[in-house]
């Protein structure tokens, strides 16, 4: 559905983009990537009905593939393909729980990438950082999962203490981008206001009338994919 193959095959041809390895892993632990192929034992898991539960399970989900990519996921990509094993040619992007995914891989490892885009990210499911808060008053509109929660700015910039105004000499880029119907707007939005708050510079794509649907993912994974390994489009983004 994310039609990534696609997109970046267009875009290298038009020179819009530069050549570059394009790594998915599967995030999610309990399913397998091939179904058709290996039978899992996990197959048969169910996401319990309390929503306490459905969030504990969610955090381990993120923190546990989070942690995984630095030791595991990088090593074999150097391995098996041929890379340029270095952080200024590494980037690390999530939609939706990828995108929490993301903030905790990207801000506990930034000797590793230098490179970081948060599309929709589900960022309270990250641990300890979940608020709730009214639902908005247009929630009728709203497409995607998210209403009614975002992020203590307190407890999440504790939780990562990296973002701070230094973030801007390590990252080449850091991109945020959220349709303005989704359901995560406000956590969106608030994580925009802790990197205000902090010092740190970021392109944002805000886009009217898109949800958290794969309308808005595609276009966002096209624009931000024009802006990596560029390093001077940094700087520019920022006159």
């Amino acid at each position: 559905m994310g039609r990534a193959p696609e997109i970046l095959d267009n875009l290298i041809a038009q020179q819009k983009a530069v050549p570059m390895i394009v790594v998915m892993a599967n995030g999610h632990y309990w399913q397998t990537a091939s179904p058709n192929q290996v039978t899992n034992p996990l197959n048969s898991f169910e996401m319990p009905v309390d929503l306490s539960k459905q969030r504990d399970i969610c955090s381990d989900m993120i923190t546990r593939y989070a942690d995984s990519i630095v030791p595991d996921l990088v090593p074999f990509v150097d391995k098996t393909f041929r890379t340029k094993a270095d952080r200024d040619d590494r980037a690390i992007a999530g939609l939706s729980i990828g995108g929490a995914q993301t903030i905790h891989a990207a801000f506990n490892n930034l000797q590793t990438f230098s490179w970081v885009a948060l599309l929709s990210s589900a960022a309270p499911l990250l641990p300890g950082v979940g608020k709730v808060i009214p639902r908005p008053a247009d929630s009728a509109q709203r497409r995607g999962p998210g209403l009614g929660q975002t992020i203590d700015l307190e407890k999440f910039a504790e939780a990562y203490p990296a973002i701070n105004p230094d973030l801007n000499k390590r990252l080449h880029l850091l991109y945020l981008g959220v349709g303005k119907v989704d359901g995560l707007l406000e956590s969106e939005q608030d994580l925009q206001t802790i990197f205000e708050q902090h010092g740190v510079k970021f392109v944002k794509r805000d886009l009217d009338d898109y949800g958290h649907d794969w309308n808005f993912w595609r276009m966002a994974l096209e624009d931000f994919s024009t802006r990596l390994f560029k390093t001077a489009n940094w700087q520019a983004s920022q006159n």
